[in-house]
């Protein structure tokens, strides 16, 4: 048995005791740490109380009049700011407003006006130019600043001020597309005609050449046959002649020339042979053979000439078609 020594007496020591006194002494030590941690909150609450209260009595310290008079200073400043901006904003709407109804407007004159008229004009070239009437010298010309105004607009204003982006997009395009064939056309004609005069001028000095030819085989058989004025040579290239100068010499009649008077001319000197056994009549048919190549050429230049307007006018209304679809799915107003 275990045993302790008190002032000098031994007592008996139970282990029982031992563990009561060891749990108690745990019991205090767990105590005393609750309390100092008690005593810790309850500072920090009363520093959050006395806080609040120096707060509340801030405000107590400010008068009604001066809060009154700072908030509505700041319902003020707020409604100032709140208007501005309102006004802004409304300016904007009539801005793009403006934008549209002016875009559109220029849009109904290219397309009631501009488009149809220069459209007629181009169909007009086609159907009416022949190798007689011959290329004019200037392409049509209507005048308008339409285009111009609406593409000098700035785009990011313009799309702005349209929510059908992609049918804007499409009308800008096509307004483009307008504006730039207008100079494309203009260079296309000018070459046409640069082509067409070099032709003419070699056609007409070729064909004096041929008519010389002609009055020269009429002398020569007036000179070299008897009773000439009956054989068919003579009768031949003389009315020929005649023909010529009565019908068709000051006049543009290249196709009636060369209907009634080269193509028979040739067939007749290859017909009767004169064409190898005439002197003359060889001169005249390979000046023939020349002048065909020529009116062939000449001929051949008018007909795409034609063909290329008549293009250039499909190119129009298929543009104007397009152009007035698209303006019609946006709205302007």
């Amino acid at each position: 048995m275990d045993t302790i020594i008190v002032n000098n007496q031994i007592y008996p020591l139970k282990l029982d005791s031992i563990k009561v006194n060891s749990d108690f002494t745990m019991i205090v030590n767990e105590l005393d740490s609750l309390r100092l941690q008690s005593k810790e909150d309850f500072k920090e609450l009363n520093n959050t109380i006395q806080i609040a209260h120096q707060k509340d009595n801030y405000f107590d310290n400010v008068s009604n009049d001066a809060l009154f008079t700072t908030i509505t200073t700041i319902l003020v400043f707020s409604l100032g700011v709140f208007i501005n901006i309102l006004i802004k904003w409304i300016e904007r709407l009539r801005n793009k407003k403006s934008i549209r109804v002016f875009v559109k407007q220029h849009l109904d004159k290219i397309i009631d006006s501009f488009s149809t008229n220069l459209q007629g004009a181009y169909s007009k070239i086609a159907n009416g130019t022949t190798i007689d009437t011959g290329i004019t010298l200037t392409p049509p010309k209507i005048l308008s600043n339409d285009f111009q105004r609406i593409l000098h607009l700035d785009s990011k204003e313009l799309f702005s001020s349209i929510k059908k982006k992609k049918e804007l997009s499409n009308v800008v395009s096509q307004i483009d597309f307008l504006s730039n064939l207008i100079p494309e056309v203009q260079e296309y004609h000018a070459n046409a005609l640069a082509g067409s005069n070099k032709f003419r001028d070699k056609l007409n000095t070729d064909l004096n050449k041929y008519m010389d030819a002609l009055a020269d085989f009429v002398d020569f058989e007036k000179e070299n046959t008897k009773d000439y004025e009956n054989t068919e040579p003579y009768k031949t290239i003389n009315d020929s002649i005649i023909k010529f100068y009565n019908e068709i010499s000051g006049k543009r009649e290249l196709q009636k020339f060369y209907d009634e008077i080269l193509r028979p001319n040739q067939e007749y000197l290859v017909k009767s042979n004169l064409f190898r056994t005439h002197e003359i009549g060889k001169l005249i048919a390979n000046l023939g053979k020349d002048l065909s190549h020529l009116f062939n050429d000449l001929l051949n230049l008018t007909t795409e000439f034609k063909d290329q307007y008549s293009e250039f006018s499909g190119l129009i209304k298929d543009s104007t078609t397009s152009l007035k679809d698209n303006m019609d799915k946006i709205n302007w107003r």
